[in-house]
């Protein structure tokens, strides 16, 4: 798993960056909270899709009943469809 600091999000989400879209493809991004709040405090194209599909990024998976639910309360769990 890659931690993705918010410098290589503003290039990707400017000018595109093969490498992270390669590695978001493969899902192995991940993203700290306080990295998708600077984004959101900056100007971005199509604003609400980039912060949602970003804020996907920082979703918890676990099979454990008592982690998912702390994860579900602070709205970071990741619940498949």
């Amino acid at each position: 798993m890659i931690l993705v600091d918010t410098s290589v999000w503003v290039d990707h989400l400017r000018a595109g960056d093969a490498e992270l879209a390669a590695l978001l493809n493969g899902s192995e991004v991940l993203m700290h909270p306080c990295v998708l709040g600077e984004l959101a405090c900056g100007n971005l194209r199509n604003r609400t899709e980039v912060l949602v599909t970003l804020g996907g990024v920082t979703r918890f998976w676990t099979r454990d009943k008592r982690l998912r639910a702390v994860a579900g309360a602070l709205a970071l769990a990741y619940e498949r469809d």
